[in-house]
Order: C-alpha cells, then structure tokens, then sequence
C-alpha cells in the first residue's frame, strides 16, 4: 500500500523547546503547587495508586496526571519531577503481560489506558534516548497488537467508546517512527470502534441547553439501569440507547476530545472537506453555548450561552490538546487563534496564582465562589470554589496537561520549514545537527511585539516563519520576508541574526447576547472584584476556599467606551493573580447599572435594557489574572 505523507505537521519535542520569561514562571508556580505535591496529599495518585503497583485507584486519575506530569517536568528541566514521572512510566510498561495488555490487573477498561499511552510517548520523546523508543515502540507495538485481537470480542464501551480517537494520538506518533501502513488501517480500526462525532459537528443536534432533551433527575435514573447493564459483560456497549447518546454528546469533555475525531478521520482518509466540518461545527457549538473565552458552556453538559453558566477545567485542557492536533495533523494553523484564547484566559483564571487550588467550573461573570446553588446543569455546589477537589476529582488530575502542552506546541516542523504557532519568550533548539537556533524575547500576550534571536553553529537554510493570529490588523518584520497563507515567512541561509515581530493590537467589542466584553488581541478583559477569602477545609498552601466580593459589580459600558479604553502595560508582565499590578489595565468610562439584580450566590442574567446611574471610571485586567469578575457588561445605549 503506498502512503501519503499524512501528517502534515510534526512536533519538535520536549527536549528543544524551554519556556523563558512569564511562560516559565507560570509553569513553575503550577509545577510548585498541585502538581508537585499531589502525590503526597491526594490518596488518588499516592504510592498506592494500582498504575505504580498499589492496591488503590486504577481508572484515569493516575494516567490523567502523568499526562501533565512528563510534559512539565521535561520543560522545566525539573530532575525531582522527572524521576516522579519514571517511576509512573515505569511502572506501566514494566507492567505488561505476554498477552500484550498492560496496566491493572483489576481493571480492563481501554480508556486509561490510552491515556497513558500519551504520557509514555511524551516521556520517550523527553528522555530522546536511542534505547529508551525501540523500548516504548516494542511496547506499543504489542499493545496494540493485543487491541487489534480482542477488540472485536471485547468493544470499547462507556469512555472508551465516546473517547476512542485519543488513542489514535499514539498510533500517529507509532506511524511517524517507523512509516507502517499497519498503523494507518489501526486508526481506522479505532476511529470506526469509537462514536463517530463527525454528526454531532455537521448537524449540531442538541442546540438548547442538556436540560431541554432530559431533566437530570432522568439521567440519574437512566445511569442506575446503565450502571446495572454495564455490569454484563454482553451489554457493556449499550450505544443504541437514546440516553447513552444524550448523555455523552451533551457531556462538555467529551465534545472537546471529539473535535479532534475529525482530525484523525481526515489523517486516515485524506478527506479535506472534514476541515470545514470541524470549523463550521465549532462554530455552530459556539453559536448555542458558546462563552466569550471560546470554549463552550458545560457544566457538566451544554448548558446555553449565559455568561453565569460554568464551563469545566477539564473541558478547557482538552480542547487546547484537540487544537494543538488538529493544527499538526491538518496544517490548519487558524485553530491557534482559539488555543491561545484558552491559554492565555479560561484556563489561567480558573487556577489560583500560585496553582494550589482550582475550580471544577468557571464563570465569565463570577462575583463570588461559593457553595451554593447555581445554574448548573448537574454539577455541585461547591464546583465554583478554589480547592483541591472541588465538585469531582477528574480535573485535579488533569489540569496540569494544559499550559506544558501549549507550551511544547510553539513550534511546528515542515521539512525543512520551522513554524512559529504563539510568540511567547522561549528559546528553541530547531535542529541539533546544524545548531539552528532560535530565541524569543518577548511579553506577549500582552504587547504584540517580539524580538528573535536566530542563530547557528554553521550556515544553514531553512525557511523560519511565524503565524499571522486573526485579530492582526498588521504584522510587520524588520527582515526581509513574504506574507504567504497566515504566515510571515523568511527563507534564506542563517548564521546569525536579529529581527523583530509586531502585531498591531486594537481595542475590540465583542458582542454577545447578552451584552458586550472587550478584547485586546489574545487577551479578554474583565472588571476585578476586590474578595475576602473563607477557608472551607483547612490543608495548609492546598485548601478548600471560599471567595465573596467586597467591591462593586454593577456597571454598564457603551460601545464607544470600551472601543477608547486607555491601556498601560506593566514594565514587565506576568500573567499572575499575585499584588497590585496587572501585565495589562484598561482605563474605561463606565456608569453604574441600577437594575442589575443578584439570584443567590450570583448575579442575574445581564440587564439587556440597562438603567444607568453616575458616570465613574473602571479598571479592566485580563481576565486570566481575575478569581471574581465582570466580563460580559450591560451595552448602555444600544
């Protein structure tokens, strides 16, 4: 069979790419908080944990943090996180049985374990030892030798099935070793074993909020017979149920891990119209429950387009793995645009500062994080606070995944092409045989402006280009260069050389329907809210907290107003929740709103015809620096 080259991008690796100024620091503060210290103060991934040998838990909460682990540790250069790592990844391939399988003994549900899959292919490509991938590729191989015979006699159910296409992540990564055409006809086995997302994308069938098709009291009902059926080893699938497809087409973690579905579908086919499916059902999601940060309402199912609804960490991180592969497997290079919107605002906000805490749910409008009841679809009462565990335990073990993998996702290879996707500060090692190199100076997001460093042990071409992002009215290059398909492109020999990136960055409305928000380049902005802090459940650096506003919320803007905001830029920005100084302010005209009403623990919907009081002035911050805030505004004088 002979075989296109079907990716169309590759990745450098977790050995050439080290973060450097904010970038680094926040990884570091996430590195310092939960994630280096979860194994010591979570019995869900402690020595007991049944992946490194123990008789505790051996679902996904150990995958899902190694997952985040290996990419943070090798970033950072962090030894002490990459020896916790070894003994994880170890552990699981030291764990496989002659049949091929591999993991606990007690549990045989494929979903885990394609999530560790992941993890060890990113530890071999840290590690980058010659011994260390014939050893993961003899591995895999078996493994997937092991699936390939007893997926016909034991299908993916439940996860598995909804979730199917993450293993194809590893079989791509197999495929681009060693150039197998087995590995093509496995995906396709995989993707056609798995729910077929590219419907839910093309029609968007559930365009009202989960509530509208069943009450939760139903699924509750409805999950006790499935848990019963579940049980059966004949009945495990399940997947012509009505409820099972409600269920898992509504579940927000599920839709962000199926976006990718279509990536792999086009990887193992070549059909380029499923491209347009993916953009064009986005799209349509974003139209029914879309929220202004990009990602979509789901707490824990689609729940509209309010801006008081939640929308889950989980959810945030694996969209961001979902763009990061479609724009390597696609080329499709405008996915950056939503990445860095969730990189850069959802996931930052709903982590604390120092990355002790997080919530299960965030709010575009949260004036306080408490355990109370709100609008969820099904989640708790306590999925808003800061904490260790809040609502269920899922995102605490995944949400380290998402800001290392953005981070090893700034630069894509294309032959002899270096493609720069996001112009954070890093340096960049872009092949080792020549030297080429490549450094980045720069607060961006915060400005738009960058200054690289490229250089060489030997003159070498190569064709260096960098990604245009959507919301550029102007990219300029002090170097000599073509503008061609979203990119500024520079091929020519290099040795030594500095130049300089800008994009022209202007104060954007963006108008929802419920009011109007301000974006300046990547960056959303949102009124801060002044907090006193209630200790729910005291563990030190890592408690459960509560947040309620002590300063005023209720304002409306106009059109115009947020249009002429005056912004200052910190001398030198940090995307911190930490002191008095935000990287970015935006000095607004405001009036206060007289109608605006609060519904328990939070506030109402947003006036859509606002009654205004004193003119004032208001600061905006970005919003992944805010805990409580104003984000979507009454629009005064539409």
């Amino acid at each position: 069979m002979e075989l296109q080259d079907h990716s169309t991008y590759r990745k450098l690796g977790l050995k050439a790419i080290e973060p450097e100024g904010w970038m680094k620091e926040i990884l570091r503060r996430y590195a310092d908080g939960l994630l280096g210290s979860l194994e010591e103060i979570w019995p869900y991934v402690d020595s007991s944990n049944a992946w490194k040998g123990g008789d505790g838990d051996s679902w996904e909460r150990g995958p899902y943090y190694v997952d985040g682990l290996v990419p943070m540790a090798f970033l950072l250069r962090d030894q002490e996180l990459i020896g916790k790592a070894r003994i994880w990844i170890e552990s699981a391939i030291s764990s496989q049985r002659p049949d091929g399988d591999f993991g606990p003994i007690g549990n045989d549900d494929w979903w885990p374990r394609m999530v560790m899959l992941k993890a060890i292919t990113q530890y071999a490509d840290g590690i980058g030892d010659p011994g260390f991938y014939r050893r993961t590729e003899d591995f895999i191989d078996r493994y997937l030798d092991y699936l390939r015979e007893n997926i016909g006699d034991r299908p993916f159910s439940m996860w598995a099935y909804v979730r199917g296409g993450e293993l194809v992540s590893s079989i791509i990564w197999m495929h681009e070793r060693k150039h197998d055409s087995r590995y093509v006809e496995l995906a396709k086995l995989v993707l056609s074993s798995s729910l077929d997302w590219r419907s839910f994308f093309a029609l968007m069938p559930f365009p009202q909020p989960a509530g509208a098709y069943m009450p939760w009291e139903e699924f509750e009902k409805y999950i006790e017979r499935f848990t019963a059926a579940y049980a059966e080893p004949m009945k495990r699938r399940r997947t012509d149920d009505p409820f099972f497809r409600i269920f898992h087409q509504t579940h927000g973690v599920n839709i962000a891990m199926g976006l990718k579905y279509l990536a792999y579908s086009c990887w193992v086919s070549g059909d380029s119209e499923l491209l347009g499916v993916m953009r064009d059902g986005y799209c349509r999601l974003l139209d029914k429950h879309g929220q202004v940060t990009g990602i979509f309402s789901c707490d824990e199912h689609l729940n509209g387009t309010s801006p008081e609804k939640g929308t889950e960490l989980c959810t945030v991180v694996e969209a961001m793995f979902s763009c990061e592969e479609i724009m390597r497997i696609t080329g499709d290079l405008g996915w950056a645009d939503l990445l860095e919107s969730l990189a850069f605002n959802a996931l930052p906000a709903t982590v604390s500062g120092d990355g002790c805490s997080h919530q299960y749910d965030q709010m575009v409008n949260q004036t306080s994080c408490t355990i109370a009841p709100r609008g969820w679809y099904n989640n708790l009462d306590d999925s808003n606070i800061f904490g260790l565990e809040p609502n269920f335990g899922c995102c605490t073990a995944n949400m380290h995944q998402g800001m290392p993998k953005f981070a090893s996702s700034q630069w894509l290879v294309d032959g002899s092409s270096y493609i720069c996707t996001s112009i954070f500060p890093s340096r960049c090692l872009l092949d080792g045989r020549t030297g080429l190199k490549v450094r980045i100076e720069s607060s961006y997001p915060f400005t738009g402006n960058a200054e690289v460093h490229i250089s060489a042990s030997e003159p070498v071409r190569a064709g260096i280009c960098f990604r245009i992002p959507c919301w550029a009215k102007d990219a300029r290059c002090s170097a000599e260069c073509t503008i061609e398909d979203g990119m500024i492109v520079l091929n020519r020999e290099w040795k030594d050389e500095c130049l300089t990136i800008s994009f022209s960055m202007e104060n954007t409305v963006v108008h929802s329907p419920f009011g109007i928000s301000l974006r300046r380049g990547p960056l959303l902005f949102s009124l801060p809210i002044a907090k006193s802090v209630t200790v729910v459940n005291d563990r030190g650096r890592f408690s459960d907290l509560e947040y309620r506003p002590l300063s005023p919320w209720k304002y409306c803007i106009t059109e115009k107003d947020l249009q002429t905001a005056r912004i200052t830029v910190s001398a030198s920005p940090l995307m911190s929740k930490d002191g008095d100084d935000p990287p970015v302010k935006a000095r607004v005209a405001a009036y206060e709103e007289l109608s605006w009403k609060e519904d328990g623990d939070s506030c109402a919907e947003v006036p859509s015809h606002p009654i205004a009081g004193l003119m004032t002035e208001v600061e905006l911050v970005p919003y992944g620096t805010t805990d409580l805030r104003i984000t979507v505004f009454p629009e005064l004088g539409r």
